[in-house]
């Protein structure tokens, strides 16, 4: 017995030992696994330790666990799950011509059939559209059986399960025993008893009877208590049939539930049902329905599966595709008697800009093909049939109610039309018309019966004081224009010896000395005693051979008095000039063999080297004179 119980393991260390020696960074330790590398191994040797071990009768779970009882740290543990994860998906079923990588009986082997047409192969490959499809096509959706939770109390006990009794209280003893093929644990000085069959409850109350019976008899006076607990569980051997992708039988841990197993087989193929899926069990059948888990997330058909279940996916009954402004577009398998508005729920409902008003059904008949027009009324009751095809359209652009006023208004935008609306209501509105309107004539633009577009003039001064009458009809944009829409942006412009130079705009009365102040005042160089102006001519002589383009003439401004001052016209030009005589310092720097070199200013515009070399104190002895640069 103890030598079977350990034959896995010492087989799983030898299968590490010698994946080591063909790793180029390190050897793995078949007693201590502390200091592996999962890094340092290639896929190719992953691959090839694990297929040894599953063809030796060790499941995945069990795997792990033996690494993780040699020390293995818990990253490197994942690691390797992560690994083998991703080779594994990598050997399942290919798209081109070759099924790869099917798990059966423990074992990893490639089956190639070369009968199957390119019809058959089809429908063993992944269809994105369907729903449901992506749960076992993303790598990151791993359905593996959580190992490191207590077992259900309704876990049934069977061979293999190691089952931990704890004894506490006037009596203090703890027994680990494993269930042998008959079903069986033996307690020393009790005997054996058999579990096979009992869940994990019942399997409780028999053992603490027995224990109770026999040599802990203070349990029958509640002073010595019993805990009854499952430590390493079993493996169990489950059969996948019909529209799987990977059918075929698997030896999983026994607390593998429905979800596990469809994940491990690829779940259904494009021919497969997601809302029929059959659990069979001895002469008992259930039936489990996917749609509860990707709608709502619901698990209640997520069974616990049991040793000799069989698994079944038949062909889907119903399907039917809805495309256009829906949440999620695609293929969903629907069942007897289910509406339009089960449709929807499945997809998420309608986006935002969806017409919710009428959906297009194609239904194929038995002759041809037919349109449906199905009316929001009638989601609820719109029974669906196998191959139909909804349409869902995108709202148009328009509004039902909608009136738009622009331009010279405070409040612009859309307003509601209400029955009898008129240009005076939504003025009125849109907080009455601003000064600058301009009220001899607005615009209405609007769009007659057949699109095509149309304007019509409103004169605004009859119908705002002398009670004039112009209806609204929908998406009317009424555009009220200003009077400065018809008058040009005039600006003057000044240049030269000015703080801020560049345009000024124009203003009723503006006179030269305003203009100078808002530029900032004159440059200390500024002459205020010549400033320029440049005026535009409109009315040149242009019949003349040399005709005046524009007048100028001089501003003297007289000090601070304000006399001589100027009232500016659109478009003049304003030039400052520089005070005649006005000269910036210059300076130049004498560097080298010279009593004291440094930087000297110049006093007059003819001063010669000689005389900058005079100011210096003359040369050093070691001077070169003759070779000044």
């Amino acid at each position: 017995m103890k030598i079977t119980r350990y034959v896995p393991l010492i087989l799983f260390c030898c299968l590490f030992s010698c994946l080591g020696a063909k790793a180029q960074f390190g050897l793995f330790n078949s007693n201590d696994l502390s200091t592996v590398n999962i890094d340092n191994y290639t896929d190719e040797q992953l691959y090839e330790m694990y297929s040894k071990a599953v063809n030796s009768g060790l499941s995945e779970s069990q795997l792990y666990s033996l690494a993780s009882q040699r020390n293995m740290p818990a990253a490197e543990v994942d690691k390797l799950r992560n690994r083998l994860e991703v080779i594994l998906r990598q050997n399942q079923l290919s798209q081109n011509d070759d099924f790869k990588g099917l798990r059966r009986d423990s074992s990893i082997y490639r089956q190639k059939d070369t009968s199957l047409n390119r019809q058959q192969l089809e429908q063993f490959q992944n269809d994105p559209t369907i729903f449901g499809s992506e749960l076992f096509t993303r790598s990151s959706l791993v359905f593996e059986p959580n190992l490191r939770i207590p077992v259900p109390s309704g876990y049934v006990i069977g061979p293999d399960d190691e089952l931990i009794i704890s004894v506490y209280g006037y009596s203090e003893k703890r027994y680990t025993l494993r269930v042998n093929e008959q079903g069986d644990i033996y307690i020393p000085n009790v005997g054996p008893i058999a579990v096979n069959g009992l869940t994990l409850e019942e399997a409780k109350g028999k053992i603490t009877s027995r224990l109770g019976a026999s040599i802990y008899r203070a349990i029958r006076s509640g002073q010595t208590k019993v805990q009854v607990s499952v430590g390493q569980i079993k493996s169990i051997r489950v059969t996948v049939i019909g529209q799987a992708r990977k059918p075929g039988t698997y030896t999983v841990s026994s607390l593998t539930t429905l979800y596990n197993l469809l994940y491990l087989c690829g779940g259904p193929t494009a021919m497969g049902s997601y809302r029929s899926i059959e659990v069979i069990r001895g002469n008992t059948k259930r039936t489990a329905d996917l749609y509860g888990f990707l709608v709502n997330g619901l698990q209640a058909d997520n069974i616990l599966l049991q040793e000799g279940d069989v698994v079944r996916i038949p062909y889907y009954q119903n399907r039917v595709t809805l495309k256009g402004n829906v949440k999620r577009d695609g293929k969903f398998e629907m069942k007897d008697g289910e509406t339009f508005r089960d449709l929807l729920e499945y997809s998420g409902g309608f986006t935002d800009d969806a017409y919710r008003g009428a959906v297009t059904a194609i239904r194929i008949t038995d002759t041809a093909r037919r349109i449906v027009d199905v009316k929001s009324g009638e989601y609820d009751s719109f029974a669906i049939q196998s191959s139909d095809q909804f349409i869902v359209g995108k709202l148009q652009e328009e509004y039902g109610n909608r009136v738009v006023v622009s331009g010279s208004v405070p409040r612009p935008g859309p307003y509601e039309l209400v029955s009898g609306m008129e240009v005076k209501d939504l003025i009125t509105k849109a907080g009455g018309l601003m000064p600058e309107a301009f009220t001899p004539r607005a615009t209405i633009f609007r769009s007659l019966p057949n699109k095509m577009p149309t304007a019509i003039s409103v004169d605004l001064d009859s119908v705002m004081n002398y009670g004039a009458s112009v209806g609204l009809h929908k998406n009317d944009s009424l555009a009220v224009h200003s009077i400065f829409e018809f008058t040009d942006s005039s600006y003057v412009s000044v240049e030269g010896n000015i703080r801020k130079p560049g345009l000024v705009m124009w203003r009723r009365n503006l006179t030269l000395r305003d203009l100078l102040l808002a530029a900032g005042g004159l440059t200390e160089s500024g002459d205020s005693s010549t400033i320029e102006i440049t005026r535009r001519l409109k009315n040149a002589s242009v019949d003349q051979a040399d005709h005046g383009e524009s007048r100028v003439f001089t501003i003297n401004l007289g000090g601070d008095t304000g006399e001589n001052d100027v009232v500016l016209a659109p478009y003049d030009l304003i030039i400052v000039k520089s005070i005649p005589g006005y000269s910036v310092q210059r300076s130049v720097l004498v560097l080298g063999e010279v009593i004291s070199p440094g930087k000297y200013g110049l006093q007059r515009s003819g001063d010669r080297i000689s005389d900058v070399m005079q100011r210096t104190g003359g040369f050093k002895a070691s001077a070169d004179s003759g070779s000044i640069t």
